[in-house]
This record gives C-alpha cells, sequence and structure tokens, in this order.
C-alpha cells in the first residue's frame, strides 16, 4: 500500500471509501461441529432432541482503496478495511421436567472480526456511462477481536452469556472475487465471495478444522 503510489505515480488513480454487509459462516468440519455442540445440550439439559443449524451470521464490512488504472479497461486495487466474518448456530429442543414438556433454544454465535489487506485486479466490461467488471484477488487478514455470544431461552426466559473465544488462528489468507457496476466513475456496487484456505480454528486448541465462508454486498464511493 506505501510502494505503489510512488511506483505507479505517472499512472492515473482515484481513491474511495467503501461500506457494506457481510454473511458469513464456516465450511469444513461445520456439520461435525454442530452435530457435538447437540449432544452436548442434550447432555446437558438431559433433552432427547435437541439440534443445530447452521445459519449466516450478518456483519458489516468498511474501509478504502485506491484504484490505479494500468490500461484502457484494467485497474489494480489494493484495499484495507475492517470486516466482520464467524459463524452462527441456532439450535432447538424440548425439555421434560416434572412430566411437563417446555421449548428450549439456543443461539451460539462466534463473533470474529479481521482487519484484511487485499491486492485485486479489476477488469472494467464497457465503456458505457454503467460499466459492469469484474474484480479478485488475493488477500491476508489478522483476527482483532473474537467472542463468543450465547442466548437461552426456556419458556420465554431469557439469559445470555459473552465470552472470549481463544481457538482461533490471528492470520487467514483467501482470495475473492466478484463483479460490480461503476455508475459514471464515483458510484459503484459490487458484491463478492470470498474462499479462506486456512482454518480459522488452531490445531492446538480445537480438533476442529472450521473455515470462515463469506459473501459480501459493497457501496462504493470514488474521489
Amino acid at each position: 500500500m506505501l510502494v505503489l503510489p510512488s511506483a505507479l505515480s505517472g499512472q492515473s488513480a482515484k481513491g474511495g471509501i467503501f461500506f457494506g454487509a457481510n454473511a458469513a459462516n464456516w465450511s469444513g468440519d461445520d456439520v461435525l461441529f454442530a452435530e457435538d455442540m447437540a449432544y452436548a445440550m442434550n447432555e446437558l439439559f438431559e433433552t432427547p432432541d435437541f439440534g443445530f443449524t447452521s445459519e449466516s451470521r450478518y456483519g458489516f464490512n468498511a474501509g478504502f482503496m485506491v484504484d490505479y488504472k494500468l490500461a484502457k479497461f484494467i485497474s489494480i486495487q489494493p484495499e484495507v478495511s475492517y470486516s466482520q466474518k464467524g459463524a452462527k448456530f441456532s439450535g432447538t429442543g424440548t425439555l421434560e421436567f416434572e412430566g411437563d414438556f417446555y421449548p428450549l433454544e439456543a443461539d451460539m454465535v462466534w463473533q470474529l472480526d479481521y482487519v484484511d489487506l487485499m491486492l485485486l485486479l479489476k477488469i472494467s466490461l464497457t465503456k458505457s456511462n454503467i460499466k459492469p467488471y469484474i474484480i479478485g484477488g488475493p488477500g491476508i487478514g489478522y483476527l482483532v477481536y473474537s467472542k463468543l455470544n450465547v442466548k437461552v431461552t426456556l419458556d420465554d426466559e431469557t439469559d445470555t452469556e459473552s465470552s472470549d473465544a481463544d481457538m482461533f488462528n490471528k492470520w487467514d489468507y483467501h482470495v475473492n472475487a466478484g463483479c460490480g457496476f461503476d455508475f459514471s466513475g464515483s458510484v459503484r456496487l459490487e458484491f463478492r465471495y470470498y474462499h479462506f484456505f486456512k482454518s480459522a480454528t488452531k490445531e492446538t486448541e480445537s480438533e476442529y478444522n472450521l473455515f470462515n465462508n463469506v459473501k459480501s454486498i459493497n457501496l462504493v464511493f470514488c474521489f
């Protein structure tokens, strides 16, 4: 990010800020992880039918970028952003007490927030006022915040708890690819998918290999 401006000072460039929404979950051992959590809940509350399902954890991302135009339709785009990733598991079951049955619900949200640094290639597809484009490239993320938030509801009574989550690696590596629309060079609407190469969990802290999985939609404002 620091070297590129001087190295490409002869090229046309524009800066920008962006923000948007993430839909994040896990892949890899996520099904096994959900099954083992459900087993633990059945043991803890002596329920016969508790089960977890994986859902998206919705968060935000925001950051800034510099678009360096290398040719008529080709740019490189370094970016830095704050991005909320992680996963959510929602579970339901039935608790029996003295012959009565009570609904039991539990939500477990792993909040993993990263600072991401990316270097992307952007290719514009037309010369019209609304320019569709494709974009993609590698990135690296550093984990700056990790929490486990738990909410348990039993017969309309709710209890919440939050704790540090120490089972996750500090670094992750990914590539992302997507497409967007450039409106007259000042506003962009963009969609991206992120694929991760390194498990989010530490081998020494967890028996599960859980990989971040993120889709995002962003608004970009260029200046």
